[in-house]
C-alpha cells in the first residue's frame, strides 16, 4: 500500500522497520513523504519509527481484524432430572462456524464426560437440531444421563439474578436427587471470573449450619465468625437456610464493597457429602449502580 504525507523538511528518510519501505521525498510546498506499507499478518498493530530530518516520525499499522465468536449460556442454565433438551446459541461475525464443543462435567475436565454416548450420557439425535442464522446457529441437544451424573446435587437458581445494588441479599436454591439431607457444602463466588483470588467468596456447611469466608488469598477459610474481607461484609443475621419442596434455599444478606471489581458474576457451587458436586455455575451478575 502506497501512502503520502506531508512533511516539512525534504532531506533523505530511513524507516527502522523493512515492512515500511520509503519511496521517497518530494517537494509540493512543504514536500512529501511516500512510502509503501507491506500487509500486517499479526492481529496486534505494530510501530515503525521515520527518521527524516532529526525528527522522528511515529507510524502505527493497526493489526488483522479478529471475527468475534461468542456462546450464549444454554438453556435452561441448570436443572435435574435423567433427560433434558439443552439449547446453545453460538454466533461467529464472519458466518463461518466450524466445530461447536459441548462438555458436561462437575469442573472443565474431559475425562468422564459426556459426548454423542458414553458411560455418562448419550444424545438422542431423534430430537435433537441444528437450526443455522445470519451470524452462526443454534443447537438444541437432547441429553439421557446415566444414573452417574443424575445423583449429583444441582444449582437450580440464583435470586436475584442481576443487580446493582451495593447492600443485596443472595438466595440460592440447589437441589438433591438424594434429598436435602445428603446435602454437605454450598458455594457462592462473585468476581469478575472464577477466581477465588479477591473475590466475596463463601462457603455454607448444611450439616453444622456454618458459613464461612474465603480470604482475599483465595486460599483457606476464616474462622467463624470472621465476617467480611476487602471485598465484602456478610450482613446480619448472616446466613439463613429454608427447604422447600425438596430443595435447600440459602439467604446471605451482603455488602460489596468498592474495591471488588465492576461487573461482576455470581456463581454457584453445591456439593453432596459423598463428594458429587454441581461444577461451578454462572447464576447471576451484579453491576455498577
Amino acid at each position: 500500500m502506497a501512502t503520502r504525507v506531508p512533511i516539512r523538511s525534504r532531506r533523505p528518510a530511513r524507516s527502522d522497520q523493512p515492512w515500511l519501505e520509503i519511496a521517497g521525498v518530494f517537494e509540493r510546498g512543504s514536500g512529501y513523504l511516500e512510502f509503501t506499507l507491506a500487509n500486517n499478518p499479526l492481529l496486534a498493530d505494530r510501530t515503525a519509527r521515520v527518521q527524516i530530518g532529526g525528527q522522528t516520525i511515529l507510524l502505527v499499522q493497526s493489526g488483522q481484524y479478529s471475527p468475534v465468536l461468542s456462546i450464549a449460556d444454554p438453556t435452561p442454565a441448570s436443572g435435574s432430572g435423567v433427560s433434558r433438551i439443552f439449547t446453545v446459541d453460538v454466533n461467529d461475525e464472519e458466518g463461518d462456524l466450524d466445530v461447536v464443543n459441548i462438555l458436561i462435567n462437575s469442573s472443565l475436565d474431559a475425562r468422564g464426560a459426556g459426548n454423542l454416548a458414553n458411560s455418562q450420557c448419550s444424545v438422542d439425535t431423534r430430537y435433537s437440531s441444528l437450526n443455522g442464522h445470519s451470524t452462526g446457529a443454534v443447537l438444541g441437544l437432547l441429553l439421557n444421563f446415566s444414573p452417574s451424573i443424575s445423583s449429583a446435587p444441582q444449582v437450580v437458581s440464583l435470586s436475584p439474578g442481576r443487580t446493582n445494588n451495593p447492600q443485596t441479599t443472595l438466595e440460592l436454591v440447589v437441589s438433591d436427587p438424594d434429598g436435602v439431607a445428603d446435602l454437605n457444602v454450598l458455594n457462592l463466588l462473585v468476581n469478575s471470573g472464577l477466581d477465588a483470588r479477591d473475590a466475596c467468596y463463601l462457603a455454607y456447611v448444611y450439616p453444622t449450619n456454618s458459613l464461612y469466608l474465603v480470604p482475599d488469598s483465595g486460599e483457606g477459610l476464616f474462622p467463624a465468625g470472621i465476617v467480611e474481607n476487602r471485598q465484602c461484609r456478610i450482613l446480619p443475621p448472616g446466613a439463613t437456610a429454608t427447604t422447600e419442596n425438596g430443595r435447600l434455599k440459602l439467604r446471605v444478606p451482603l455488602e460489596f464493597k468498592s474495591s471488588l471489581v465492576p461487573n461482576r458474576i455470581v456463581y454457584g457451587a453445591v456439593r453432596d457429602a459423598r463428594g458429587n458436586n454441581s461444577g461451578w455455575q454462572a447464576v447471576g451478575t451484579i453491576t455498577e449502580p
